[in-house]
């Protein structure tokens, strides 16, 4: 093999992106077993093995940021509309990046929004206020905005 550096580099950026996108949180030592037992095979299924075992060390290595958990009723917040809306019969579901917050840790982070009403005026990229519930369970910050404190400018 001529390159042989290029495929265990990629699986290592694809473990550390899946990481990032995706809540995986793996010891070191899992990994390391995978590549020792790589070692026992030959050919195509020890290759095969080791690039496994590069992408789970890819995905030990990355370490997402730990959120605190907390509660807080009512918060402003002010953001933008980061995914496209799915909007249902009861309720409107979106992410959005944080300009703006009377709770300064939210700041310059992506907030998943639940808002109890059916609301057809929120599109991507769209600004949007609101006063709300704010709550973390250490993964994930979402919001739960009140239905009468809620402005959107397109």
């Amino acid at each position: 093999m001529k390159n042989f550096f290029i495929f265990p580099f990629l699986f290592l950026a694809g473990g550390i992106l899946l990481s990032r996108y995706f809540y995986f949180n793996l010891d070191l030592w899992i990994p390391l077993f995978v590549l020792v037992i790589s070692i026992s095979f030959r050919g195509f299924t020890s290759f095969a093995v080791f690039l496994f075992g590069i992408l789970l060390l890819g995905m030990s290595i990355h370490q997402k940021e730990k959120l605190p958990v907390f509660q807080q009723n009512p918060a402003y917040v002010s953001c933008i509309v980061t995914s496209i809306p799915y909007v249902s019969e009861r309720f409107t579901f979106f992410r959005c990046d944080v300009e703006k917050s009377d709770i300064p840790f939210l700041e310059s982070k992506e907030i998943d929004i639940y808002y109890r009403k059916e609301d057809r005026n929120v599109f991507i990229f769209s600004s949007a206020d609101f006063f709300a519930r704010v709550k973390s369970d250490g993964e994930r910050i979402t919001v739960y905005p009140y239905n009468n404190f809620f402005n959107v400018e397109n």
